[in-house]
């Protein structure tokens, strides 16, 4: 019952896992396309084609980001440094290499993903016409998710450890009541045992029909109790 109950709560965790992964999928784009469409005018280069695959492609990615984490975040990383230096409308692409962040440090802990963080910034850094603003600018903002998923990580870790010794515990509960239901039996035949062991010697020294009988009664009583 215990492990039918606990793949029971997992499939239920894993079904609602793809619906959030889903739906974050479709806000993220959503957010995205919108406040490109709102900034048509002031882009150098339309969104279609090659605009539009980048949005779509840096939102999709995001499904495979539990999975593989840092392939996402790889795919992330260059879908945001090849979407503003080409002039497309502005738009929140950063935002995913936020969230791919997230998952690493939440998944593989703190160090690919502030890795990451801090390449990713010293590029962007590199390229643009006023460095120490830019990267003063970006670093917090890329390093505030991998603080907050090795937070979540940490968290993960103490209630897994927490759900291990619930279980622990259940396990040595049950040990210990199946001994005790164990001594139990044990007592209950030995003395039903002993007493039919008594009447039947009695049965076999007397020369009473009548005690013979009795001692047979005893017996058919005491096994009865046992079974």
């Amino acid at each position: 019952m215990h492990t039918y109950g606990r793949k029971s709560r997992l499939y239920s965790e894993a079904m609602g896992r793809k619906w959030w992964d889903a739906a974050l999928v479709a806000a993220v784009f959503a957010l995205e396309a919108g406040t490109a469409l709102s900034t048509l005018d002031a882009a150098d280069r339309p969104l279609l084609p090659f605009g539009w695959v980048l949005l779509v492609a840096s939102a999709v990615v995001l499904l495979w980001r539990r999975r593989f984490p840092v392939a996402v975040l790889a795919g992330t990383a260059a879908i945001t440094l090849a979407y503003y230096p080409l002039g497309f409308p502005d738009a929140p692409v950063v935002l995913t290499l936020a969230i791919a962040l997230y998952a690493v440090a939440r998944e593989r802990g703190p160090v690919v993903s502030a890795g990451v963080a801090v390449l990713f910034a010293a590029i962007l850094s590199a390229t643009a016409g006023e460095p120490l603003a830019v990267a003063a600018a970006v670093v917090p903002i890329l390093l505030l998710p991998v603080v907050l998923g090795e937070v979540a990580r940490q968290a993960d870790a103490r209630a897994q450890l927490a759900e291990a010794t619930a279980e622990s515990e259940a396990q040595r509960r049950a040990a210990e009541e199946r001994l005790r239901i164990a001594r139990d039996l044990h007592d209950v035949l030995a003395h039903q045992i002993s007493l039919i062991n008594v009447q039947a010697g009695a049965a076999l020294h007397t020369r009473e029909p009548e005690a013979a009988f009795g001692a047979l009664q005893a017996i058919r009583t005491a096994s009865g109790d046992a079974l």
